[in-house]
């Protein structure tokens, strides 16, 4: 569905450019940790999508692990504090 007819949305950046930033970014990772491997925290539920393409552009053997934060537990207003949950580990090679 093309939400841009229902809904007025200005691009910020195009995907194009998204992805050439992450390569770069995966690409300053990889240089910084050679010879190393990496450990990727993703927050969920927002960053996956980003997470794993950061995680497909570094070359070097990884872990990535998944927290939930969440301010609200119960209640339908934020309580002020966050609540961190981690999650079951996933291991990449």
């Amino acid at each position: 569905m093309d939400y841009s007819k229902k809904h007025e949305i200005s691009v910020y950046l195009t995907e194009e450019q998204l992805n050439q930033r992450i390569a770069e970014i995966g690409a300053q990772i990889t240089e910084r940790f050679k010879g190393e491997s990496v450990y990727l925290v993703c927050i969920l539920k927002g960053s996956i999508f980003f997470t794993t393409e950061l995680a497909k552009r570094i070359a070097l053997p990884m872990t990535i692990d998944f927290i939930s934060a969440s301010s609200y537990g119960a209640q339908t207003h934020s309580s002020g504090f966050e609540i961190l949950q981690r999650e079951q580990s996933a291991w990449l090679v």
